[in-house]
């Protein structure tokens, strides 16, 4: 067996667990991405060949107010997950706004909003249903589960739900899910500030560029995450996405009509704001940008096409593709030889030419996605009868070679652990948009304090020689009381909670606020609608804590952008705090809601709030959420 790795003690797990959380801690590296072996000429529209033709009529896409297309931020229920394009289309309705399609749902609102062929809309859709989905009702969630039509099979996980089946490590702009204690939905800032950087003095992000990336969060994963996985089909999705931005995101014109993907054009369908060094991530905000026109419906996105860039893009940058994955330390990939892999059916030496990629991609899926061991996907070979009826016929077409199976053996060590490994990741922390290293341990519930002392108050620090430990090594060596200064009193309206329930992490809500205002000696200004608070809500006897995990959006009276994020807890009687949203009646001494303060912005008139250590004392009324803040001295 060629160049296939042992995989009997790759992963010692649960012996070695406090080496994983090690890694964790180990410094980040960010890879040094070589030069292209070649360049090409390749406009937006890709491998597919040119786009000759420019229709405004045929082309615009529509989502003006009216128009049955304009944005709309998420509602309460409302499914949202990793990829921009699907929560793009379906904050305008061209997929179902609550985030669970069908496929013909999905090939039409692919279709009309980005041109995407019906092949590979109803390919992307089949494969999202046969591992996340319902294969009986024929539904599939952009997003997280939800309750589906299987009953006793097991419920939908949505894309959310398939690490390593679907979505993968080495995405555009998110995170590892190691790398976020089982987040995979992690904004990293450094993936989308590289991309951003790519578009350069031309103010376009092309095929070319966009392989650059693929090589970069290709190599950033195997440098810094032990337990880096590229399986046969979640390793060809990253890839392909990377293409999936440029050939759908690219604005087209009668003077470009190959189409431009400009900075603006992309941070709207990314929902980022701000510049760089000030960037915010809107989590949920995707949207088309006005007066936007898509490629041709003559010349859409197929299947094909989508494998051909990634094959032209890893013979730019060798190393793209590949399967295997590190095991257990960084820079450890092995692979796995793809003869073996198929029985001989496909090569590495030949995987780029002609259709060859794109057959595997469809092989693959129909061969080796549905796993007997989900409780959705093995049950009465729905799952596998509707890939085969969905993908067999394009296979065919393409005289694709049969794979009647996949020697997942080379994977299965490698695979479980590292599903595993997620899992206990997730059950340390909860998800979240910031990174493992960065989270609380949520392991015990914080309980009331039983602290007599008045409010406003500091105790002073107890006699170095009152303590247990009598080993000091400066007793003598004397630290300032801290001092706490008012920063600001904030306001914040936020719309209805959204209930997500009992997942891995504990009962979690969402909500996003509709906006507001601050005000303190040194700032003043108001709060842009769109941030929100993602809380994870844990009882222990008759006492509840939320743990707080908010992001806020400020602008201030003098035109500074300021991006807050607050960590914190809300402890108190469970039968009070599950009535802070009805009863206004409640004060804020009936509970306690103590934040952490983190400020950012590019604005030097505000620099100050980069260095600053803030905390404030919150409380809720109704709707609204309202702080007051101090930064400690």
């Amino acid at each position: 067996m060629k160049n296939t790795f042992s995989l009997l003690a790759a992963l010692p797990l649960v012996s070695a667990f406090p080496a994983v959380l090690e890694q964790l801690q180990k410094r980040e590296v960010f890879p040094t991405v070589p030069a292209p072996r070649f360049t090409t000429d390749r406009d937006n529209c890709g491998s597919h060949g040119k786009c000759t033709v420019f229709d405004a009529q045929d082309q615009l896409v529509n989502v003006q107010e009216g128009s049955g297309h304009e944005f709309r931020s998420p509602g309460a229920g409302d499914l949202r997950g990793q990829c921009p394009g699907l929560n793009a289309a379906a904050n305008h309705a061209f997929l179902p706004r609550n985030g669970i399609a069908t496929i013909q749902q999905t090939v039409d609102g692919l279709g009309a909003a980005y041109s995407m062929s019906p092949e590979l809309g109803a390919a992307l859709a089949a494969i999202a249903i046969a591992v996340s989905g319902d294969p009986v009702a024929g539904t599939w969630s952009i997003g997280s589960g939800y309750n589906g039509a299987v009953g006793l099979l097991g419920r939908p996980t949505g894309i959310v739900g398939t690490h390593s089946r679907y979505e993968g490590d080495a995405s555009i702009v998110r995170g590892d899910a190691f790398m976020h204690g089982g987040n995979v939905g992690a904004f990293e800032m450094h993936r989308w500030e590289r991309l951003y950087s790519l578009l350069g003095d031309e103010d376009n992000l092309t095929h070319d560029k966009v392989a650059s990336q693929a090589y970069y969060t290709m190599q950033y994963s195997v440098e810094n995450n032990p337990y880096y996985f590229s399986a046969p089909f979640s390793g060809l999705v990253a890839p392909d996405a990377h293409n999936f931005v440029v050939n759908f995101m690219s604005n087209h014109s009668a003077d470009n009509m190959g189409g431009q993907l400009s900075r603006e054009t992309l941070k709207s369908f990314f929902a980022v704001t701000g510049e760089t060094g000030s960037f915010v991530h809107n989590r949920g905000q995707e949207r088309i940008p006005d007066n936007w026109y898509k490629r041709p419906t003559s010349q859409p996105m197929n299947t094909v096409d989508t494998n051909v860039d990634t094959a032209v893009n890893d013979r730019m940058y060798p190393g793209i593709i590949k399967f295997g994955g590190n095991t257990g330390t960084v820079n450890s990939f092995t692979g796995v030889d793809l003869g073996d892999l198929t029985g001989g059916v496909f090569n590495g030496a030949t995987l780029g030419e002609g259709n060859n990629l794109s057959c595997f991609f469809l092989r693959a899926s129909q061969a080796g996605l549905v796993d007997a061991g989900s409780p959705v996907t093995g049950a009465v070979g729905a799952a596998l009868n509707l890939l085969t009826k969905t993908l067999g016929p394009q296979a065919q077409a393409l005289g694709c070679p049969e794979l009647k199976s996949l020697n997942n053996n080379l994977f299965s060590d490698l695979h479980k652990r590292h599903i595993l490994l997620i899992q206990n990741l997730n059950n340390l922390v909860p998800k979240s948009p910031i990174s493992f290293k960065e989270q609380v341990d949520f392991s015990r519930p914080l309980a009331m304090s039983s602290s007599s002392m008045q409010p406003g108050t500091i105790e002073k620090p107890h006699p170095i020689s009152s303590l247990s430990n009598t080993k000091w090594n400066t007793p003598e060596y004397k630290l300032p009381l801290p001092t706490l200064t008012f920063l600001l009193h904030l306001e914040c309206e936020m719309e209805t909670f959204r209930h997500i329930g009992q997942g891995p992490f504990g009962d979690r809500s969402t909500v996003i606020f509709k906006g507001g205002r601050f005000e303190g000696p040194r700032m003043r200004g108001e709060i842009l609608p769109g941030g929100g608070d993602w809380e994870i809500v844990r009882d222990h006897e008759d006492q509840q804590t939320a743990y707080l995990n908010t992001r806020y959006n400020l602008v201030t009276h003098d035109g500074a952008t300021i991006y807050l994020q607050t960590t914190g807890t809300r402890t108190g009687p469970k039968e009070i705090l599950e009535k802070l949203g009805d009863d206004t009646s409640i004060t804020a001494d009936q509970f306690k809601m103590r934040l952490h303060l983190t400020f950012e912005t590019g604005d030097p008139r505000y620099s100050f709030l980069n260095q600053m250590v803030a905390i404030a004392s919150s409380g809720r009324v109704g709707s609204q959420v309202i702080y007051d803040a101090y930064e400690v001295l």
